[in-house]
């Protein structure tokens, strides 16, 4: 599928900087990871919780505060020993190199996804995908967004008893609601509300879904309850002067 986790673990540690923010935005990334509907959505001990983060930054940002605490979760979360965390990332901003430009799209989100999970090395020896025959392979190898969808929920199927917590993120997920594209970033989104790995019997498995934006989506919401919508205003700051990221 032509997934390299060199680059997602590149874009990882350059976004995971601040040198690019300045104090207020990371003041105020701060205040959004202590709000009642952060910590629900982080602590939340059912099988699947998803939340929708709109920035409302008057700045159009290469890379946005959101990209920040997206690409932050590794590197804070499991301080503290956690173990069985699994981090799957897309930035639909930081995936715009010229070699990649046109591919940015739900498909290549999916793509990228599925390599994440098949190339973890504590993940890859639980996958069994004797299910991909000549013709489901074509169709994955063909870029079919069907096929490429069901694969990834296979996957996700295959972990659902194992005791582990799995973060989806998706930053900056306007750029692919443009023009035809939010068709299948409907549908992706469609596919993960939809939460199909609850259904399995003795699911032990957290799913937490992550999308923001730095200013709003046109088509995103529609796929959040507005008790999972956070909508950050510019008034919103953390007193603290360290502006830390409470994570925990």
């Amino acid at each position: 599928m032509g997934y390299d986790r060199k680059l997602t673990e590149a874009a990882i540690q350059e976004f995971s900087t601040p040198g690019y923010l300045e104090e207020a935005q990371l003041s105020q990334l701060a205040a959004l990871t202590r709000r009642e509907e952060f910590r629900k959505w982080l602590r939340a001990e059912r099988k699947a919780t998803g939340l929708l983060i709109h920035g409302n930054f008057e700045d159009s940002f290469e890379i946005s505060p959101l990209t920040y605490l997206c690409a932050n979760f590794p590197l804070v979360y499991g301080e503290d020993g956690r173990e069985n965390i699994i981090f799957l990332h897309y930035f639909c901003r930081g995936q715009r190199h010229p070699r990649r430009r046109y591919q940015i799209n739900a498909i290549d989100i999916l793509k990228s996804f599925i390599g994440q999970l098949l190339t973890d090395k504590g993940l890859a020896p639980r996958f069994d995908l004797g299910f991909v025959d000549k013709r489901y392979l074509r169709r994955v190898r063909g870029d079919d967004f069907e096929g490429l969808c069901k694969l990834f929920v296979r996957l996700l199927l295959q972990l659902a008893r194992i005791k582990v917590i799995v973060f989806c993120f998706i930053d900056s997920i306007s750029d692919i609601e443009m023009r035809a594209l939010h068709k299948d970033t409907e549908r992706l989104l469609s596919t993960l509300q939809a939460r199909e790995w609850e259904n399995v019997p003795g699911s032990r498995m957290l799913f937490k879904l992550l999308v923001t934006d730095a200013k709003a989506t046109r088509y995103a919401h529609r796929y959040f309850k507005p008790s999972e919508t956070i909508n950050m205003e510019g008034d919103d700051e953390d007193h603290n002067d360290d502006y830390e990221l409470d994570l925990g």
